[in-house]
């Protein structure tokens, strides 16, 4: 589902299936070494990112894919997944031995897509003058903003597998002033009663007894003990329903993928309206104000993910939604929001669970 619709419910991506990696000896892109410089470009080039720089001399969002991670050895190989297992995240390890898909990994928690990026491969791409984005381990990818002369220089080097441009989110709606909705929506709205008169959900009652989180709070299940994760525009954690005295937010880890900081809130030189889509939702789940709005996870600890841009055209590109969500597992988390699709540069038969890279990012994401 793409575009940013206020009704829609938004995607839950439990980290719990699928994927297989194993290791094997790097070619060192010796096969295209062999080819012509210009037969390797062309190889390497997806006709969509040439379509693009020849439409415009600006420079464009690219994935460059490596070939290999780097490690040379069997024994190089196990002593670089020590090291990243030494250094993880102890909850996100727990979480892997409980729930990960580890037969898939030859009983082992880590495997090659938890290595770094080649620092080296990262360097040379950045020589070329193209601007590095975002690094994906699990992909094995960086994103760059880079112009065709730049690509081509990148297409030249050996340990490059293929680029291909960045997709992204369609807004196909027009947008909507939500602090206009919201203000419409408490003035005509009347509280509803309370699930058994211990806690008044207000006006989120209806929406919460629809998929029974009334029922569950009743037992007990308030998100306590659960980590959830949020990709979005952005959060602004003041209000008064994020800072109840008895469930105040509990904000574990934050990033803000779009200017490359570790505020997920406003900042100065933001839009006004950059953190509100956010916002509300994190509401839906977080929010603790008696008699006004109370959320279906006030009692889980967030990681929040700034990664959508609500001034641009194409608000949401997946290089951000990729780090996001490696993010959230390299910190602990549990399941992941979001209420994003991308579609663009992908045609129909790459829609098959296997090729498109917010597909491949998510189902490293399940399967750990």
């Amino acid at each position: 589902m793409s575009g940013r619709r206020l009704t829609r419910t938004a995607a839950i991506l439990s980290l719990i299936v699928v994927g297989t990696i194993t290791w094997q000896s790097p070619a060192a892109g010796a096969e295209w070494r062999a080819r012509p410089s210009a037969a390797r470009r062309s190889a390497k080039l997806n006709p969509a990112l040439v379509r693009l720089t020849e439409a415009s001399e600006a420079p464009v969002k690219a994935w460059v894919f490596f070939a290999d991670k780097g490690v040379r050895t069997p024994s190089e190989y196990r002593s670089a997944l020590q090291d990243v297992e030494r250094a993880y995240d102890q909850r996100a390890i727990r979480r892997r031995a409980a729930r990960g898909d580890n037969a898939a990994r030859g009983g082992r928690l880590f495997d090659e897509r938890d290595l770094p990026v080649r620092a080296a491969y990262v360097q040379a791409v950045a020589a070329t003058g193209a601007k590095v984005h975002v690094t994906s381990r699990w992909v094995n990818a960086v994103s760059v903003h880079a112009d065709r002369a730049q690509l081509d220089a990148v297409a030249d080097l050996p340990f490059v597998r293929a680029l291909q441009p960045v997709a992204r989110s369609r807004r196909i709606n027009d947008r909507v002033d939500v602090r206009e909705l919201g203000s419409a929506a408490l003035a005509g709205a009347e509280h509803a009663p309370d699930g058994d008169g211990t806690l008044d959900y207000g006006l989120a009652l209806g929406q919460l007894e629809q998929i029974n989180i009334v029922a569950l709070h009743e037992a007990g299940a308030t998100g306590a003990g659960v980590i959830i994760g949020v990709l979005d525009t952005g959060f602004r954690r003041d209000h008064v329903a994020f800072n109840h005295a008895g469930h105040p937010l509990n904000v574990i880890a934050e990033y803000d993928f779009l200017d490359d900081d570790g505020n997920a809130g406003p900042e100065i030189g933001d839009p006004s309206a950059q953190h509100l889509h956010g916002t509300l939702i994190l509401g839906e789940m977080a929010a603790y104000m008696p008699g006004e709005l109370v959320g279906a996870a006030y009692d889980a600890a967030y990681i929040l993910c700034k990664t959508e841009d609500t001034t641009a055209e194409y608000p949401a590109e997946e290089d951000n939604y990729v780090a996001g969500l490696e993010f959230i597992e390299d910190n602990g988390g549990d399941v992941v929001n979001s209420s994003l699709g991308y579609i663009d540069w992908y045609t129909q038969g790459d829609l098959d669970g296997r090729t498109a890279v917010t597909t491949i990012a998510v189902n490293a994401a399940t399967a750990n």
